[in-house]
């Protein structure tokens, strides 16, 4: 089984949109809350609620552990 990380620390969660925004979660803070390096207009660590995404319906999804390699910053380690 392959690692992924980013910046050197393991991710257990990836959430992108349409806008080409990537979210990659490295630590679940509480329930619905994340941190984790965010990539959009600038690419800075931070924490954001997931339950936001649902309110942008189709906009923003959940990328399929299988396909985390392809994402940008990512690094794999097998």
């Amino acid at each position: 089984m392959s690692k992924v990380t980013i910046q050197g620390k393991p991710v257990i969660k990836v959430w992108e949109s349409f806008s080409g925004w990537y979210w990659f979660a490295t630590e679940k803070v509480e329930d619905h809350i994340w941190f984790g390096l965010v990539r959009g207009l600038e690419t800075e660590w931070g924490c954001w609620d997931d339950r936001e995404f649902a309110a942008l319906g189709p906009m923003v999804w959940e990328v399929p552990e299988k396909n985390w390699f392809g994402c940008p910053l990512v690094e794999v380690e097998r």
